[in-house]
């Protein structure tokens, strides 16, 4: 046995290195939960009063809207499309296709609050919305 070393080390670390694996301590950091999504929104609210809440509640976006209002009515993209040319900077802004629609869930008051929205595709230029495609 004392020929092989490595073995006796490897027979030794294995099981313990099975045990962080099983154990979920090789994963330290998580994603943000609920709590941490809702407490960001509030605090978009409570600092933006004068937005239009009643449309961002509802998952409306209208022309002239900024990114953090989209953000806020839409949630994140799925994808952004950025271009530049001479006449400013373009964005799009593409959620997710599927037989039903893009759904997103907003926790307010401790209610999951679901809105199905019609939104494919929406377009920004220098920031701001200029036009979107509907599913």
């Amino acid at each position: 046995m004392n020929d092989h070393p490595w073995l006796i080390l490897a027979l030794i670390a294995l099981p313990v290195l099975m045990l962080f694996v099983s154990t979920g301590l090789s994963h330290a950091v998580a994603a943000p939960g609920e709590a941490a999504i809702a407490a960001s929104l509030e605090a978009t609210r409570a600092a933006n009063p004068g937005w239009p809440w009643d449309k961002l509640d509802a998952g409306v976006v209208e022309l002239g809207m900024s990114k953090d209002m989209v953000l806020a009515a839409l949630g994140t993209p799925d994808n952004v499309i950025e271009t530049a040319d001479v006449s400013g900077s373009h964005e799009e802004w593409a959620y997710r296709k599927s037989k039903y629609g893009s759904v997103w869930t907003q926790r307010r008051d401790g209610v999951d609050h679901r809105y199905k929205h019609p939104y494919e595709s929406v377009h920004f230029d220098d920031g701001v919305v200029t036009g979107w495609v509907e599913r």
